[in-house]
């Protein structure tokens, strides 16, 4: 999960809403400049790529219905505190997920998790326990990428297998981290992003003029009366979406940021938490 500071409070975000919301975008992707990279790319190849984003983090689910409390800390475990035995055995399951459907989705799950792995062994923040679940990681993910290029050559798409795999990882990296720079602060400093086929566009964010009453696009019905809204609006140059502005939402919950008994006393509290929409209108300026 993602666990956002919001004054006293924190917004907790489930990583499947992430995944969402980085799909969302990849499907509006695409305009006159910028070649759309799923759905809309057309064949099977796009819609590998679209799913491969879509279910990046499927074997979070669990967790995300089930927070947990770091120990050490009393806090919820933000994504980047996971201990290497949990988080593999997470990325395992996504990488299943989305190789189900697609071998080349399934690829580039795989790629966009070690890489994470790698950087986890270079960093030198980790104990021995969390590196040696790395190194398992690594050397058993080797063999999975291996046995997805045998099924897709088994279905006569070894070809587009190895042409689009490093377009496939890129884009799964890409939409990942622009879902994940939305999501996990209010940034007010434009960003640079380097797309999957090297176009640079820079972001800037800044607070939208807030939203008052339920909104009828809303994607969640949401139990709470009225969830509370933050808003922002994101100036994207060049331009790469296929309108001139799209809105994307995500869910999240808010709870006190404080130091939490145990697992029991965190997800009670979640259960019962309010809930806060955050939306973010993408457009040219």
């Amino acid at each position: 999960m993602i666990r956002r500071d919001d004054g006293g409070d924190w917004l907790i975000i489930e990583q499947i809403t992430h995944a969402n919301l980085a799909a969302e975008i990849a499907r509006a992707w695409g305009n006159e400049r910028f070649e759309p990279l799923t759905l809309s790319r057309g064949g099977l190849s796009g819609l590998a790529f679209y799913h491969g984003v879509s279910h990046h983090d499927d074997g979070w689910n669990e967790w995300d219905w089930a927070p947990r409390v770091d120990p050490r800390t009393g806090m919820p475990r933000d994504f980047r505190e996971m201990r290497m035995h949990d988080a593999t055995a997470i990325w395992t399951k996504s990488i299943s997920a989305a190789a189900k459907l697609f071998p080349l989705a399934g690829y580039a799950v795989s790629r966009h998790f070690c890489y994470l792995a790698e950087l986890v062994r270079s960093g030198g923040r980790h104990d021995l326990e969390d590196l040696a679940a790395v190194t398992e990681f690594l050397e058993r993910q080797t063999a999975v990428r291996t046995k997805l290029q045998e099924k897709a050559e088994l279905h006569g798409l070894g070809e587009d297998f190895l042409r689009h795999r490093e377009l496939a990882y890129r884009t799964v990296q890409f939409f990942d981290r622009l879902s994940l720079w939305l999501c996990c602060a209010d940034k007010r400093e434009p960003q640079e992003f380097t797309a999957p086929l090297d176009e640079v566009v820079t972001f800037s964010s800044r607070p939208s003029t807030s939203i008052t009453g339920p909104s009828a696009f809303s994607v969640y019905r949401l139990q709470a009366e009225r969830p509370d809204y933050r808003a922002w609006t994101v100036a994207i140059e060049p331009y790469p979406l296929s309108d001139d502005a799209h809105e994307f939402r995500v869910d999240a919950r808010r709870i006190p940021a404080r130091n939490y008994a145990d697992d029991a006393d965190l997800q009670a509290t979640w259960n019962d938490a309010p809930h806060v929409e955050l939306v973010w209108t993408l457009t040219r300026r």
